[in-house]
């Protein structure tokens, strides 16, 4: 995996939802944010699933939080 997707950090923007923040959602890597989602509601998750795709667009992020979400509105 390169090390690129992984974390490089970026300032969110200033219509970034409240939950990029209080994760620090954009220095995460892949392995932490796994970690971070699993106490994320549906609201939240999909509101990062949003914020992935128009302002990082790296699809395994995209695709974790998808299936996240998918988990968690089966429930």
């Amino acid at each position: 995996m390169r090390s690129d997707v992984e974390a490089t950090p970026v300032a969110p923007s200033a219509d970034a939802p409240e939950i990029v923040e209080y994760l620090d959602y954009d220095g995460l890597t892949l392995a932490q944010l796994r970690s971070k989602i699993r106490s994320v509601d549906l609201d939240d998750l999909q509101a990062l699933a949003d914020y992935e795709r128009s302002h990082r667009g790296r699809a395994p992020f995209q695709t974790m939080l998808d299936n996240r979400i998918t988990a968690a509105a089966g429930k």
